[in-house]
């Protein structure tokens, strides 16, 4: 790596936009421009990636609220960084979130937000992802996922963890049943990342499932707000720290 780049004034982040071939490694992620170079040659300090060198004609520059909220990121407490991310219609998804991450201490949950509202590029900005989605119609993941479908399997997740938590209805759909989970879990399983947080399926009913991770486990948490709402609270309880034991967290007592 040279030593002769000039610093660069002010702070400017950028990213590798999606479908990138020069370098698809890091097609999708973001990061802090840290120096200049000849012959277009900028040095980055991307957070997963670490520092590379690459050409600025394959960058992008984020715009000021963007950078705003990676400053912020950045500037979080110490711990994984961990970022949760949901789709949601009825809000149900979203509460399963937010009950999360209220939950997973020992973690730096630096954002727990609508897949709606941020670009696809912000899930690459994390150590750790836990990503919730519902299932809808027969066998259909969310709206909002499924609109960034193609932008999400772009993108590489070599190097970070994932876990995903669903939500499905098994008596009404018996044969479809968190399907959602398998969908999302498709776009991205083939770029290298971790899956943490698998869950045992043997209490719950049903038929079939896109969800599932092998013939006794879901890909992840399952929540059924429908039929079993009742046991919502203790399956986030124990999946929690089912996760925090799988990411080696120190919890205090």
């Amino acid at each position: 790596m040279s030593d002769s780049f000039t610093p660069i004034e002010g702070t400017h982040f950028v990213t590798v936009p999606p479908g990138n071939d020069n370098h698809s490694n890091v097609a999708g992620a973001r990061g802090r421009l840290l120096s200049s170079g000849p012959n277009a040659l900028v040095r980055v300090e991307f957070e997963v990636h670490g520092i590379l060198e690459l050409s600025a004609f394959d960058l992008t520059e984020y715009s000021a609220e963007d950078s705003a909220a990676v400053v912020a990121e950045s500037d979080a407490g110490s711990g994984l960084n961990v970022g949760i991310y949901f789709g949601t219609e009825t809000g149900n998804t979203q509460e399963v979130a937010e009950a999360i991450q209220e939950q997973l201490q020992g973690c730096n949950v630096t954002a727990c937000k609508d897949i709606a509202e941020v670009p696809v590029a912000a899930l690459l900005q994390h150590e750790v992802l836990l990503l919730g989605v519902s299932t809808w119609n027969i066998g259909d993941i969310q709206y909002n996922w499924e609109e960034k479908r193609d932008q999400i399997q772009s993108q590489n997740y070599s190097g970070i963890k994932v876990g995903i938590f669903g939500l499905g209805d098994a008596a009404g759909y018996p044969d479809t049943f968190v399907d959602g989970m398998g969908i999302l879990w498709d776009c991205m399983k083939e770029s290298g990342p971790e899956l943490v947080g698998i869950w045992p399926s043997e209490n719950y009913d049903f038929d079939e499932s896109k969800g599932m991770h092998d013939d006794s486990h879901f890909l992840g948490l399952v929540i059924d707000e429908d039929g079993e709402a009742g046991m919502t609270s203790d399956r986030i309880k124990e999946w929690v720290a089912q996760l925090q034991a799988e990411l080696g967290v120190a919890v205090a007592v």
